[in-house]
């Protein structure tokens, strides 16, 4: 039986203001192989229990890479992945948050952003993707369905305005 085990991988992490002024970018080829990334970079990382180089970080792998040689690679094999990108507490503004994903057949892979840097203050909502390729973005009660593809690199987007209070997800450009 095939344990469950959540495998996704970033690469080319953006997020930007709308004035297209980029706030973190990052395609993990400066990071060395193996290395934890909040270990590393803790001015943007640190993990939900603030425990950077432990089984809750991310590892930097060769193991995938949609450009370059590395990318974040996040399993539950070393304990549950439970990294967070801080982003600031922001309140004002119009934002966009971009990565790539690869999840292999048979696994699936979830995330949240919340509306606070400290964990489990508010969520903002959550995404699901299933072992079976349908996905689930989740706002307060309401839940929406998409579907993605395995073993391939697809594009996660947000569009966030929070002036607006509205929040826009593209999954695979759609």
């Amino acid at each position: 039986m095939k344990r469950s085990i959540l495998l996704a991988v970033l690469l080319s992490l953006t997020i930007a203001a709308t004035s297209q002024t980029v706030l973190y970018e990052d395609d993990f080829e400066s990071y060395s192989t193996g290395a934890y990334l909040a270990l590393t970079n803790p001015e943007w990382w640190t993990t939900w229990s603030n425990s950077p180089g432990t089984g809750e970080d991310i590892l930097v792998s060769d193991h995938f890479s949609e450009s370059g040689s590395q990318s974040a690679f996040i399993t539950w094999e070393n304990g549950i992945t439970d990294a967070l990108l801080l982003l600031g507490d922001k309140t004002s503004g119009v934002y966009e948050l971009d990565w790539n994903m690869y999840i292999e057949s048979g696994y699936g892979a979830y995330y949240n952003l919340q509306h606070f840097e400290s964990p489990g203050v508010e969520w903002a909502f959550e995404i699901y993707f299933n072992n079976g390729g349908t996905g689930e973005f989740r706002v307060g009660n309401e839940a929406y369905s998409f579907n993605f593809p395995h073993d391939t690199w697809f594009s996660v987007n947000h569009l966030f305005n929070i002036d607006e209070d509205q929040a826009t997800l593209f999954i695979n450009n759609v």
